[in-house]
């Protein structure tokens, strides 16, 4: 049995700019004018709530005032607004990849976002993900990117024991280095940095890539 899990933003769709734009807005809607730190990197914890937390601590707000509900109040509203005018756009082959794996035996398929999880799945329905019995882990689970995927891999009705995760960023790297999870590193940010590395999932040869990831594990 072999575990399967996926980032969102920017490993299944392409919605990199979007989100971060409609998050920030979301969070000076709610808080005013606020400073935010120069780079995601900058944020210990790169997810919705972690970099909020961040936020509100940053500009001397008190945490569990409510605020962070009405953030993510907002930025749902936002991306639903978004997504109304313009549908997000699935990764070459991604559609056709998850849908493989869905049905690839001794396979759990899952998904481990840092984003909130209603906005998540807003974007996967959007771009023609078929999600009704996904398992996916998110920022309401946990701050911390481990959290989310750990909750993830607890969550999947059957596991195996090894797992491979599918993700865009160095968060998502450093976080499978420190699971002992197998890694494949998915567009432009991780090429010649990823052991294993696709630029998208189109033309994937998804059974020699999972091979190739198991083999280059921590």
């Amino acid at each position: 049995m072999l575990n399967v899990i996926f980032d969102v933003d920017g490993t299944l769709v392409d919605s990199d700019a979007m989100d971060g734009n409609l998050f920030f807005q979301a969070v000076r809607d709610v808080l005013g004018a606020v400073t935010f730190r120069e780079d995601w990197t900058e944020y210990p914890h790169v997810s919705d709530a972690g970099i909020l937390a961040d936020v509100l601590q940053d500009n001397g707000f008190t945490q569990g005032a409510g605020l962070e509900q009405k953030v993510r109040d907002r930025f749902g509203a936002l991306i639903s607004d978004a997504l109304s005018d313009a549908p997000c756009q699935a990764l070459p082959g991604a559609t056709e990849v998850t849908a493989r794996l869905a049905k690839r035996p001794g396979t759990a398929l899952g998904v481990a976002t840092g984003g909130w999880g209603h906005t998540a799945r807003a974007k996967l329905v959007s771009a023609g993900f078929q999600t009704a019995d996904w398992t996916i882990a998110s920022s309401d689970d946990h701050h911390e990117r481990t959290g989310i995927m750990s909750s993830c891999l607890a969550r999947l009705p059957e596991k195996g024991e090894s797992t491979v995760y599918f993700g865009d960023g160095m968060w998502d790297l450093k976080a499978c280095e420190d699971l002992g999870w197998a890694f494949v590193g998915v567009g432009p940010q991780l090429n010649s940095v990823a052991p294993v590395w696709i630029e998208h999932f189109a033309d994937c040869d998804l059974e020699q890539v999972l091979r190739a990831a198991l083999d280059h594990r921590p």
